[in-house]
């Protein structure tokens, strides 16, 4: 297993602890990201894409399934 270092530093997210995870998606060119937390789930796809993250989806486990 190989470990991942983000290298940019994104802020986007309300909760400021949250921009890890945009980090380490950006930087594994992530497709989905899975959570129940409003902060992320209410980021709008316009933003995630002007920072390239183009192909992130970000869904709550529910809607994943469905």
């Amino acid at each position: 297993m190989k470990e991942v270092v983000p290298h940019r530093k994104i802020e986007l997210s309300r909760d400021n602890k949250d921009n890890a995870y945009l980090n380490l998606c950006l930087a594994v060119r992530a497709d989905f990201l899975l959570t129940g937390d409003k902060d992320l789930l209410e980021i709008p796809d316009k933003k995630l894409k002007s920072i390239g993250l183009n192909r992130l989806n970000i869904v709550s486990p529910n809607k994943f399934l469905s």
